[in-house]
């Protein structure tokens, strides 16, 4: 057939040629609607809300992601539960690469429960009113981003999971906002705890893990609770206007933490409690009730920190705490001392500890006590 000829072609030929095309479509992502207690085996899209789920059963989920390599985007539709205790809104189960997006889940016991999955993405999706917001169990190489957690008794808990990133989240008005146990190398960056009833952002039994650039605000417990640790670097966080502390670390080891702000809070902005071999550099504590506050703390080293405007003293010591090295700290403006130390021992003004090159300014009863703790009162 030569070029710019029109070809004819016999029409049962024609509608032969067609049929694989009408036989064999390419795969498409499409609108359904679902009801609750669906297995979703292939890419879904939601056209309308789910539930309330009032027929399901403790250990039974409205959306149960079984298939990897899938994506569910609810594009903001709810997923409603009826609080019964064990249901879960979306669950995902030893499956990999599966993406959750854009779902607003509440009334049930987990809201979200992800469980032995790797490099999964959960994104901007909300969790509202439920026990556990989002539960993630040997959670590894996944991604948790722009996710809320509003309402819950805990709003982002993960235990035994490893390498995950989590960015710009936000924990609201939970009980706790972001909890990682036994939990290690995950990197938390720039998310937010704001007026949760207990504690901000809370690691216990966790090592290797990175927090960059977080806030916990206005919490009824502490911004940031550090527990029986080890390993963990803080960094650039601040903790503002808790009625806790801002930074408490406990029973924990080799902790570094740089850069942070405590500002406002009722209780201490750091509280070093039984805890040893911590680096504490840079940070700043401002209008606490005492700046920087060791008990029980042992073998740490501060080097330029700020405590400012305290109500109570800048830098404090118990008498249990011990061998620690105080460098070119400042106090300024504090209500009583700059430096209190209630240790004995054979250290700087015959404390357990070594103060160097600290600076004592306009503290209102003195520069430090015991005398010597810093340099003359400026």
């Amino acid at each position: 057939m030569k070029a710019g000829r029109l070809a004819l072609v016999c029409p049962a030929l024609a509608f032969s040629l067609l049929i694989p095309l009408i036989a064999a479509p390419m795969p498409v992502s499409v609108a359904v609607s679902i009801t609750c207690g669906t297995e979703v085996t292939a890419t879904l899209i939601l056209d309308a809300n789910i539930g309330p789920c009032t027929g399901l059963a403790s250990g039974e989920a409205a959306l149960d992601i079984v298939t990897s390599g899938i994506t569910l985007d609810c594009r903001g539709h709810k997923i409603t539960g009826a609080g019964t205790s064990g249901t879960v809104g979306i669950r995902a189960v030893e499956v990999f690469g599966v993406i959750i997006k854009n779902c607003r889940v509440q009334g049930f016991d987990l809201g979200f429960r992800i469980v032995s999955s790797v490099n999964d993405l959960i994104q901007r999706n909300t969790a509202k009113g439920n026990r556990y917001g989002y539960y993630f169990q040997a959670f590894s190489a996944g991604t948790i981003r722009l996710d809320k957690a509003l309402d819950n008794r805990f709003g982002f808990y993960f235990v035994g999971s490893a390498n995950n990133m989590l960015r710009g989240n936000v924990a609201v008005g939970n009980g706790d906002g972001l909890l990682l146990f036994t939990s290690a190398n995950n990197v938390l960056t720039r998310n937010a705890a704001l007026d949760n009833n207990g504690a901000g952002i809370v690691l216990g039994s966790s090592s290797g893990n990175t927090l960059d650039r977080n806030f916990a605000k206005g919490n009824d417990y502490h911004g940031f609770y550090i527990a029986s640790s080890t390993n963990n670097e803080l960094r650039s966080n601040v903790g503002s206007g808790n009625n806790g502390h801002g930074f408490l670390i406990a029973r924990s080891s080799f902790q570094t933490l740089i850069g942070n702000a405590a500002n406002a809070n009722n209780g201490y902005g750091f509280f070093i409690q039984s805890s040893s071999n911590l680096t504490l550099t840079s940070n700043r504590a401002v209008e606490d009730n005492t700046g920087f506050y060791l008990q029980g703390a042992s073998k740490n080293t501060m080097i330029e920190n700020l405590a400012k405007g305290s109500l109570v003293h800048g830098f404090f010591m118990g008498n249990t705490s011990i061998l620690n090295l105080m460098e070119r700290n400042e106090a300024n403006v504090n209500s009583r001392y700059g430096f209190a130390d209630d240790s004995s021992g054979s250290g700087t003004g015959l404390t357990a500890n070594t103060y160097v090159d600290d600076v004592c300014r306009n503290n209102i009863i003195g520069g430090s006590t015991l005398s010597g703790l810093c340099g003359p009162q400026t």
